[in-house]
């Protein structure tokens, strides 16, 4: 558990920070209410959220580098503790080609593979992968009740950055473009993923 937490932890820095920015497409559907609008929204987002990523590609390479990782971790010597360095130091026969002085080779070795093996995960694709994944039952569950995309006009994203995220005046905004008849017919978005 613990390599694990630490593999994961090294991918996700690696990965760059994603700014907060306005999305680029909505959904809209003609003639729903507002309460019905934002149930459907609940669902649908419960729907990406809670759905089961653990048999993806992305998952079984993150699962392939977190073992790998407690390989890496697990092997060689342990670290040397203090104890061991005064004991060794005091010691007259004791080489110059000590654990002491191999301690920060095996250190700078050990660093190399992982930044190797983070490197060679991918995890900025990966979380790539896995956003497209979830997206996909959102998708999904919005077009099964009767949503259509649509893409937001610049306009319209400036407007929307200004307003809290999870504020009710920004679900205003968002219900009164997806309730408009004029967006849904001029703003289509095609249905493709990434």
């Amino acid at each position: 558990m613990r390599a694990s937490l630490a593999v994961s932890a090294a991918l996700l820095a690696a990965a760059p920070a994603v700014g907060a920015t306005a999305p680029q497409v909505s959904w809209g559907k003609l003639g729903v209410s507002f309460d019905q609008y934002r149930a459907d929204a609940v669902a649908c987002g419960r729907a990406g959220y809670y759905r089961d990523v653990s048999d993806t590609d992305a998952a079984r390479v993150f699962r392939n580098a977190s073992h790998q990782f407690d390989t890496i971790t697990d092997s060689g010597a342990a670290p040397v503790s203090m104890w061991e360095t005064t004991m060794l130091d005091a010691s007259a026969g004791a080489s110059h080609n000590s654990r002491v002085e191999q301690a920060p080779v095996l250190a700078v070795e050990r660093s190399q593979r992982v930044g190797q093996l983070v490197a060679s995960t991918q995890p900025e694709k990966r979380m790539a992968e896995v956003r497209v994944f979830l997206e996909e039952a959102v998708t999904s569950c919005l077009t099964e009740r009767g949503y259509t995309r649509f893409r937001l006009t610049k306009e319209q994203r400036a407007k929307l950055s200004h307003l809290r995220l999870g504020s009710p005046e920004r679900h205003a905004y968002l219900f009164s473009l997806a309730t408009n008849p004029e967006v849904l017919a001029k703003q289509v978005a095609p249905l493709t993923t990434a």
